[in-house]
């Protein structure tokens, strides 16, 4: 037997108190005003679907090996930057069209995410800028990106069968290990065929306890503001986190494979070995 709404409210209205049915349709008001906008917010990414359908593209990232390249092979291509990549001297050679940021996360302080955000805003040019969600209030605190493209990504989902049909940025993803599966992701949503990492090292389990980029770290606001990337972590935390960014990077090589589209391991070294190895310099061959 099926029992209509107009019988439900009827018998909810003289079954429980009023004051109790007041503080529940504001909670529910409240929550769906909340989901409403972050669903307007994420469906304005539906505008860069496939806008770079069967390219290729460069994901920048920060490890040491960067060093060992010739960066300026890049100028005229597509990249997408990431964390500190702005901190590299050939930036504006390269000027990424794309720049992904992770979530604000402990031990980070509020100054510091500020202070970060500031100088990453004067020293991205007009790169495109992709956030957490959940980081739009300070991203829009001081309005270091008013006049630039911003869209904003909502993590928190388990990638446990995620990516089992298309990607989708304007809907929750799965909460990344690192950064540049945030890019990777990004990329797969733009329609890009050809996927190049760079700068994924991804050996900090042989260097425990130390923190290791292309820059110098005293040159990282964070760092400058107290900064410990390895707060709080023992070598356990550390093998565990290893083992989940190797699983998720196998998601995204398994939707990629699915896809028809080709991820490269172009990193001078390192010990990422989900995807196939090329070599930097002769992409340009």
């Amino acid at each position: 037997m099926i029992i209509s709404k107009k019988i439900v409210k009827a018998i909810v209205r003289w079954t429980l108190p009023e004051g109790f049915c007041d503080v529940v349709r504001r909670v529910h008001k409240k929550r769906e005003i909340l989901d409403r906008k972050a669903r307007q917010t994420l469906a304005s990414n539906h505008q860069l679907k496939d806008v770079h359908n069967g390219e290729r593209c460069f994901i920048l990232a920060t490890g040491p090996s960067i060093n060992k390249q010739n960066l300026k092979l890049l100028r005229g291509e597509k990249c997408i930057a990431v964390s500190n990549f702005f901190l590299h001297p050939d930036y504006n050679i390269i000027k990424p069209y794309y720049y992904c940021v992770a979530q604000c996360h402990s031990p980070v302080t509020e100054e510091a995410w500020q202070a970060w955000i500031s100088e990453m805003a004067d020293r991205t040019i007009d790169a495109a800028m992709f956030f957490s969600l959940k980081d739009q209030p300070s991203i829009l605190l001081n309005g270091n990106f008013m006049n630039r493209k911003v869209f904003y990504l909502k993590f928190g989902e388990s990638w446990d069968g995620a990516f089992v049909g298309d990607i989708d940025i304007t809907r929750p993803l799965p909460l990344p290990q690192s950064v540049t599966l945030i890019a990777l992701v990004v990329a797969l949503y733009l329609g890009f065929r050809n996927i190049h990492l760079l700068g994924c090292d991804h050996d900090g389990f042989l260097h425990v306890y130390e923190s290791r980029h292309f820059y110098d770290e005293n040159k990282d606001v964070l760092v400058k503001k107290g900064y410990n990337e390895w707060y709080q972590r023992d070598l356990g935390e550390q093998f565990r986190a290893a083992y989940n960014l190797w699983l998720q990077y196998k998601v995204i090589r398994a939707y990629a494979q699915k896809n028809g589209i080709n991820i490269y391991n172009a990193t001078e070294g390192g010990y990422l070995d989900v995807f196939p190895r090329v070599d930097f310099s002769s992409l340009f061959e």
